[in-house]
């Protein structure tokens, strides 16, 4: 038997309108999960691998949750489409971002109406390992893992990061930097641990859980790094430019500048990030440090 927890309490609107949500792996999980330790049958615990993206009416009436989309959609999602409201832990810790539709559109296919709210939301690390050590303190053989079907979605986390938490551990991401002989930027993961839209990377990040992270990139002298485009990454700007993410805002040309954003969402264990070849000029390769979500800067190799 694999009994799943998640989805047992419904949003009400009157919490929505209050920007309180059901958590993706709340208390209400870990309330049901003790009561199954009766059960005469082996059984597994069903636990939420994915992160979950609903539309709400200004009234707080659930319209219906996305079934096409990505992190990267609603990041660089135009501003004068969707603004955040809140981009906060809930009342139980677990990760929520708050969206308001300021005019009529679409996202992948879902119509937006003005006012409706768009609320992001994902299992926290830390919940998800408590429900796993109450899963198995009940008796439970294993864990499955739920994605949901459905183009352009993902799993959560990767096979790795899932096994360290059913162990008991929340593993973390370690993240390098360098420039590769074309002069791209390449940022990689080889921790245990992924880095996603739930977490922040750097020890002097907001306390939140930003839906995009942020490479920072800081030269000694103008003329490191020239006019290229973002590769893999979601943008490229200096500060100014990722301030309201407009090109207008832009004042110094990345010609000109000594520190640039590259932006993103989500890095898995393993993988990689490059930006376009050319941005960072040959000359400048030593001069380079780094930093991700407010961390110290260190040298890029």
């Amino acid at each position: 038997m694999v009994p799943m927890f998640y989805d047992l309490v419904a949003d009400t609107p009157a919490k929505i309108v209050n920007h309180e949500c059901v958590a993706m792996a709340g208390p209400e999980a870990a309330n049901w999960i003790p009561r199954w330790k009766a059960c005469p049958c082996a059984w597994r615990a069903g636990l939420a691998n994915f992160e979950r993206l609903t539309l709400f009416g200004k009234d707080g009436a659930l319209v219906g949750h996305l079934r096409q989309w990505s992190l990267d959609d609603i990041a660089s999602f135009h501003p004068a489409l969707i603004r955040p409201e809140k981009q906060d832990a809930d009342k139980n810790g677990s990760p929520a971002a708050w969206f308001r539709v300021l005019r009529d559109g679409g996202l992948q296919g879902t119509a937006l109406k003005q006012d409706q709210g768009l609320l992001w939301r994902a299992p926290g690390d830390e919940d998800l390992r408590r429900l796993c050590s109450a899963s198995f303190t009940a008796g439970a053989r294993g864990i499955v893992w739920f994605a949901l079907p459905g183009p352009g979605l993902r799993a959560c986390h990767s096979p790795a990061h899932l096994a360290a938490l059913e162990r008991g551990e929340i593993p973390q991401p370690g993240l390098n930097v360098r420039i590769d002989e074309h002069g791209s930027i390449v940022l990689h993961n080889d921790g245990p641990g992924d880095l996603n839209g739930n977490a922040p990377a750097g020890p002097a990040a907001s306390p939140t859980w930003p839906i995009v992270h942020h490479l920072t990139l800081t030269a000694s002298q103008p003329g490191s790094f020239a006019e290229r485009g973002p590769g893999e990454f979601l943008r490229v700007g200096n500060g100014a430019q990722e301030a309201d993410r407009s090109r207008s805002a832009m004042v110094v040309p990345l010609g000109y500048a000594t520190t640039i954003h590259l932006t993103f969402t989500a890095l898995p264990a393993g993988s990689s990030l490059s930006s376009d070849p050319g941005l960072v000029t040959p000359s400048s390769t030593t001069r380079l440090r780094w930093s991700v979500d407010g961390g110290t800067l260190v040298p890029a190799k």
